[in-house]
């Protein structure tokens, strides 16, 4: 060894790490009344990569589901007519 550095020329520059990206995911359930709150508390985060917001309506009949379709980073995954885990 010569004193240099181990870094050689092809480790490249030092840079800010890459962020990992987030999916959130909020499982309800006739949240009608918390749904709005929570996305827009979603909504103003200033992690930079949130990739996604999958809200898991799992047969909601209260209205909850009035609040997804109109949020652009919202994708439903509706489950009607019972429990997806096997008895």
């Amino acid at each position: 060894m010569t004193g240099e550095s181990d870094v050689s020329e092809r480790d490249g520059p030092v840079s800010s790490p890459v962020l990992p990206t987030v999916s959130i995911i909020l499982p309800v359930l006739n949240e009608e009344a918390q749904l709005e709150r929570c996305l827009r508390a979603v909504a103003e985060q200033s992690y930079p990569s949130i990739i996604e917001v999958v809200v898991a309506d799992g047969g909601s009949t209260d209205g909850t589901d009035q609040w997804y379709p109109s949020s652009q980073r919202c994708v439903s995954s509706t489950t009607r007519g019972g429990s997806a885990l096997p008895a």
